[in-house]
């Protein structure tokens, strides 16, 4: 009788286990989030961020669920800009510049009937230079193979690399949105807009509608390709 009664105990203690085991793999299932609702829990968690300075907060975000993005791979972007058809759009969490544009852009594209903006975060990736007392151009960090190819595919569309007094060699600065029909790059946007000067002070009414007028245009010349 003893026997069963341990046997009967190990049996219940294994169904137990078994049972919790599901339950976590359901639990994991449910909490996996979308790139949307991702991107969503990337950015809002920066609400309220200061700066390095510690003078002002980074500017707030409210972004819907159902926003467009696409969290996508070097791989996925560079075949967008040499063939395919996109929004493609470079961009960092932290970034007050970046955090400026969202809103706008996914707003932009949910107007216009745009299905996915293609997002990429290539901070890690970038190269950093500096010039010497001398004049010279030091490189404190190379970029990655990824990012060089990325500025090459892009030259023609980026500005210069500030503070080198070189105009030929490029950065790719965030936030740049990069509109592309058929490998055909139709158009690009770098920053906010030319009377923002401060990205830590939120664009107002009448700088949020003409920068969305600028997504808006490219856009639409996606969909007339």
């Amino acid at each position: 009788m003893r026997k069963f009664g341990i046997i009967l105990l190990v049996c219940c203690s294994l169904f137990l286990f078994v049972g919790c085991g599901d339950k976590k793999v359901q639990t994991e299932e449910k909490q996996e989030l979308t790139d949307g609702e991702k991107f969503k829990k990337e950015y809002e968690q920066y609400n309220k961020y200061v700066a390095d300075d510690g003078t002002k907060e980074y500017p707030q975000v409210t972004i819907t669920e159902d926003n467009k993005m696409k969290y996508s791979s070097f791989k996925e972007v560079k075949e967008i800009l040499k063939d395919g058809t996109g929004v493609v759009f470079f961009g960092n969490a932290k970034s007050a510049w970046t955090r400026n544009v969202v809103p706008i852009l996914i707003e932009s594209a949910k107007e216009v009937g745009v299905d996915t903006i293609y997002y990429y975060d290539h901070y890690e990736d970038r190269d950093e230079k500096h010039l010497d007392s001398s004049g010279n151009i030091i490189i404190d960090k190379d970029g990655t193979e990824e990012y060089q190819e990325l500025v090459t595919i892009l030259y023609s569309e980026l500005g210069p690399y500030e503070g080198l007094n070189n105009d030929t060699i490029k950065r790719l600065y965030y936030p740049t949105v990069v509109f592309v029909s058929d490998g055909l790059i139709l158009g690009s946007h770098i920053g906010t807009i030319e009377s923002q000067t401060d990205p830590k002070v939120n664009l107002s009414s009448a700088e949020q509608e003409e920068l969305k007028e600028i997504y808006a245009h490219y856009m639409g010349l996606m969909q007339e390709s």
